[in-house]
């Protein structure tokens, strides 16, 4: 492929799915952390990310070639901001465990992200946002990068006495591991007015994984752009009003056994407009284990082509 033709089709693919694509074309970069919310959090503690959610950072290299990769926490352009969070005040308030690697054809770079909230009360009840840069680095002249968005909400209340006793008198997270696959998928050519299995009809197969010795409860409900505070992408629609997105004969709650992968199966019916033909619909589920100390959701992402 030329370089025109290369940059017509990165060019496109920003254009329909926005900051929803985490592929860095060029060179076949990718990382499965598009977005996460961790609320909770107290001033004066400090909390790692795999141990609060059994998630690190994740970096992929899919291309042919090696690659020189750098991470780093930045203040989100004015671009990337979303309703009702402010600039983080300090990038420096998430630090990243391990921030250079090399990775071959394949590789896969891990970091954990260790999140410290300055004990001061100015900070209480805020939402701060906080962008995570894994990018390309070397001699090459042109650099690619993946940004991906982190929301801290920090508790509207200070640490009580019994927070910090607790704390001091045990370990301070509670080391469950968590994982949903896939973070996002796309149904083509959908109908209008119909039922749709995505599990049978379009092979969408949302699984939630429990990689731990014990068991776990998990709570799956759909979600909403205005919700979860992330923006829709570029070139899609909130699902439309009567859209029925569920779970097949389930509340939502999972009592997962430990080492464990649960299919779960999804249904979405989406009504019979004439002006919803051509049209891409965006919606959300999201997960998050009920025995979590600090609450922290992660996000399924579904875009819906619909038929013309």
């Amino acid at each position: 492929m030329n370089t025109e033709k290369f940059v017509r089709l990165l060019m496109l693919i920003c254009a329909v799915f926005g900051s929803w694509v985490f592929d860095a074309a060029a060179v076949g970069l990718r990382t499965p952390l598009g977005q996460v919310s961790v609320s909770g959090l107290k001033i004066g503690k400090s909390y790692s990310l795999k141990e609060l959610i059994g998630r690190t950072y994740k970096l992929i290299n899919k291309g042919d070639d090696p690659l020189q990769i750098r991470v780093e926490s930045q203040k989100p352009r004015s671009s990337e901001m979303i309703p009702n969070t402010e600039p983080i005040p300090d990038p420096a308030w998430v630090a990243i465990e391990r921030s250079r690697f090399t990775l071959g054809p394949s590789q896969v770079a891990k970091s954990d992200l260790v999140i410290t909230i300055p004990k001061d009360e100015k900070h209480l009840g805020k939402r701060y946002l906080v962008m995570i840069q894994g990018h390309t680095e070397g001699k090459a002249s042109i650099q690619f990068g993946l940004r991906s968005r982190m929301v801290l909400e920090i508790s509207s209340t200070p640490p009580s006495v019994d927070e910090l006793r607790a704390k001091l008198a045990k370990p301070k997270y509670k080391n469950l591991s968590f994982d949903l696959s896939p973070y996002e998928a796309v149904a083509e050519n959908f109908p209008l007015g119909r039922r749709v299995n995505l599990l049978k009809d379009k092979n969408i197969k949302l699984k939630l994984i429990n990689p731990n010795d014990e068991a776990l409860t998990v709570h799956l409900q759909r979600s909403t752009s205005q919700e979860s505070q992330f923006p829709i992408p570029s070139g899609m629609l909130e699902g439309p009003d009567g859209s029925v997105f569920e779970i097949e004969g389930k509340d939502g709650i999972y009592r997962m056994e430990p080492n464990s992968l649960t299919v779960v199966p999804l249904f979405l019916e989406i009504p019979s407009r004439k002006e919803f033909r051509g049209k891409t619909f965006y919606y959300l589920m999201k997960a998050e284990i009920l025995e979590q100390e600090v609450p922290t959701v992660i996000y399924f992402r579904l875009a819906v082509r619909m038929a013309k």
